[in-house]
C-alpha cells in the first residue's frame, strides 16, 4: 500500500501531466502554418531563391535585414515564379525608413500593388500612389501581418486586426512577381521573418 506522501507525489504527477497536455498544442504555430499548406520564402543560408540587390539584404538566423541609404532602390524579387491569388504571412520591424511587399507587377518599377510597412503607418499603395492608410505603426516593434489575395482585391490584417478597407485594383495584373522593395530618396533599415505563402 502507498504511504500518504506517495499519493501525493502520483497526484501531483498526474496533475503535471495533464497541464502539460492542455498546454502543447499552443506551443506549435509554425508546425501549424505549415501543414495548413503555406511554404517558406526564406531558404536559409542564403538567399537563392531570390533575385535582385543581395548587397542591401542580409539573412541571418531566419531574420531578412534590409539596409539602404536611399541613394537606389533595394529590390529583391522571388525568382522565376509569378502569384496570383494567395496568402501572405510575415512578421515585420522598421527601424526607420520603410518596406513595401509588391505584388502583382512586373518586379522592380512602380507597376503593381504594394502594402509600404514604414516606422508610422501601413498603407497600400498602387503604380506607385498612395491610396490609403490601413494601420498605424512604431518604429522598432515586430507586428505580424496577413495579405490576402483574390480577384483584383488585397485584404490586409495586422496582428490579427483587420483592416476597415480593402483595396480593389479592377486593372491589376492578374499574376505578378512578389518583390521586397527598400525605396529610393530615404535611407531605410527595416528586418522582416517567417515569411509564409499559401497558393
Amino acid at each position: 500500500m502507498l504511504c500518504e506522501s506517495g499519493l501525493m507525489m502520483l497526484r501531483l504527477v498526474f496533475l503535471f501531466l495533464i497541464v502539460a497536455l492542455a498546454i502543447a498544442p499552443q506551443q506549435a504555430p509554425t508546425k501549424a502554418a505549415g501543414e495548413d499548406g503555406f511554404a517558406s520564402l526564406i531558404n536559409e543560408p542564403d538567399l537563392t531563391e531570390w533575385d535582385g540587390n543581395r548587397h542591401a539584404w542580409k539573412l541571418d538566423d531566419g531574420v531578412l535585414t534590409g539596409r539602404s541609404d536611399g541613394s537606389s532602390p533595394a529590390i529583391l524579387v522571388v525568382s522565376g515564379r509569378e502569384f496570383g491569388d494567395f496568402e501572405l504571412r510575415f512578421e515585420a520591424r522598421v527601424h526607420r525608413g520603410a518596406v513595401r511587399v509588391k505584388m502583382h507587377g512586373p518586379g522592380p518599377g512602380p507597376l503593381g500593388v504594394a502594402l509600404e510597412i514604414n516606422s508610422a503607418t501601413v498603407e497600400w499603395f498602387s503604380n506607385d500612389a498612395s491610396s490609403f492608410v490601413v494601420a498605424y505603426n512604431r518604429p522598432d516593434e515586430w507586428k505580424e501581418y496577413r495579405v490576402v489575395v483574390g480577384e483584383h482585391r488585397f485584404k490586409v490584417w495586422q496582428n490579427g486586426i483587420p483592416s476597415a478597407l480593402d483595396l480593389s485594383v479592377p486593372h491589376a495584373d492578374a499574376k505578378g512577381a512578389l518583390s521586397l522593395y527598400l525605396s529610393e530618396g530615404k535611407p531605410s533599415e527595416v528586418a522582416l521573418r517567417r515569411i509564409r505563402i499559401r497558393e
